[in-house]
């Protein structure tokens, strides 16, 4: 059986929309592999890969930033929902909080 070494690893900080992030890269075989990940507790958030260590990171750092910026427009949309069903008449408060069950599901099944 082969087994196979992840080889010009590197691993530095950046800040994407506010958050802190690790991005970490190597080479396995003829592809570079790179992942992104928030700094505490470690989740990764998002993966590329691509013929070059630019290109993976790339791919990463492309869907990290789509990523964090959904859940940056979805904490500030919940909150001025938040705000706004408790200012809205009587009347209004059943659509507002069907807008903030209509958020919560774009959180958990996002586009």
């Amino acid at each position: 059986m082969r087994t196979f070494s992840p080889q010009g690893h590197q691993k530095r900080q950046e800040t994407i929309h506010g958050w802190p992030v690790n991005i970490t890269s190597y080479k396995l075989l003829d592809r570079f592999l790179c992942k992104v990940d928030n700094v505490s507790p470690g989740a990764v958030i998002a993966r590329g890969e691509g013929p070059t260590r630019a290109a993976a990171e790339e791919d990463a750092l492309s869907n990290a930033r789509r990523r964090l910026q959904l859940t940056r427009v979805i904490a500030d949309t919940r909150s001025s929902l938040e705000e706004l069903q408790e200012q809205a008449p009587e009347e209004l408060r059943a659509g507002v909080a069907a807008l903030r069950d209509k958020l919560a599901e774009v959180e958990t099944d996002p586009p």
